[in-house]
């Protein structure tokens, strides 16, 4: 998979992108995205990394 910024086309590298609704799978999530100036489309793909900030109750749980 190649890195970039998802906040450019991975095509021409502009700003002008727009990404439709999120499709959760367990672990990951995927979103289809275009590009408005050259017309590209890709799949932006989440994958889940862990917890942050967990509360049960009144008391915040501390996770490592």
């Amino acid at each position: 998979m190649s890195e970039y910024s998802n906040a450019h086309c991975p095509v021409c590298g502009s700003e002008q992108c727009e990404g439709g609704s999120v499709n959760i799978e367990p672990n990951r999530a995927f979103q289809a995205c275009w590009c408005n100036e050259c017309g590209a489309e890709w799949n932006d793909v989440y994958e889940f990394k862990g917890c942050t900030d967990i509360w049960k109750g009144e008391l915040e749980l501390e996770v490592d």
